[in-house]
């Protein structure tokens, strides 16, 4: 009976635990002072005490956009930019209050007290999974920016002699008069990056990736002459304003074009690229 008991009583501490708010961790200086982790789903207690303002803060350049509780004659709100204030104007106020702004929902249960030693001067909230985000971006930019310190480009022709290049690559020209002035003069791929050189003073191109009639803009970086593309493609296509060039790798390990003739958009014409 009583290792049931046990049991039972550990089987309710589980149902409740299930339920119950997050509650923000105190700061070390001052157990008045909060910070807590932003979940989108999770319900943040607030404990307010009259005659005591509470300051929440948001991420840094999030901006407040509206609010609302159930009880909003109870309570006097404001804000500014990242921060929200609220402060009691009865002593039966307990309600709940959602605050949107222009990244993000939060929920709060907000709950007088007689107490100011346990009162919410401030609460702040983080950001770990947009934290974690932020790094790894930053740790594939800079990856990215090493490989390019790795570019084959120069300004000779020597480029033209390494062994690991691709250079196997034709292109279509579209209807409009002035789509041979986008064509590249030279182009090649190294298996990370696409390399499309350009005549001098000529305006870069916009350039597509296209997969099942499908057109995605493609990463890219200008280099000199060069117009540096972040990865290999079977198609390419390039744009500027109703010139079009489509550019082929026919060497593409995916396999080749998917039209007869290796002419997938309307109005273009095949040659190769030297």
């Amino acid at each position: 009976m009583k290792k049931f008991l046990i049991l039972l009583l550990l089987a309710a501490s589980s149902f409740n635990s299930v339920f119950a708010l997050d509650k923000p961790q105190s700061g070390r200086e001052d157990k008045r002072v909060f910070y807590t982790d932003y979940k989108p789903d999770e319900i943040y207690p607030i404990s307010a005490v009259n005659g005591l303002i509470t300051t929440i803060i948001f991420e840094p350049g999030e901006t407040v956009k509206n609010f609302g509780s159930g009880f909003s004659t109870a309570w006097e709100f404001a804000a500014r930019e990242n921060h929200f204030f609220l402060k009691p104007k009865e002593k039966q106020g307990t309600t709940n209050l959602v605050v949107v702004t222009d990244r993000r929902t939060y929920l709060f249960d907000v709950k007088l007290s007689g107490n100011r030693s346990k009162a919410t001067y401030r609460l702040a909230f983080r950001y770990p999974l947009e934290e974690q985000a932020r790094i790894a971006a930053e740790a594939e930019k800079n990856h990215v920016k090493a490989l390019l310190e790795e570019s084959p480009i120069k300004e000779n022709s020597e480029s033209k002699e390494q062994t690991n290049q691709n250079r196997s690559y034709s292109m279509n020209f579209g209807s409009a008069a002035n789509s041979k002035r986008i064509a590249p003069i030279e182009a090649f791929d190294d298996g990370r990056f696409t390399y499309l050189k350009f005549s001098k003073h000529t305006d870069f191109p916009a350039a597509y990736r296209k997969v099942d009639q499908e057109e995605t803009l493609v990463n890219s970086h200008v280099k000199g002459d060069w117009l540096v593309l972040h990865g290999v493609f079977e198609e390419i296509l390039l744009r500027a304003g109703r010139s079009v060039v489509g550019i082929y790798n026919d060497n593409y390990t995916g396999g080749g074009v998917n039209e007869e003739g290796g002419v997938s958009v309307p109005g273009l014409k095949r040659e190769i690229v030297r």
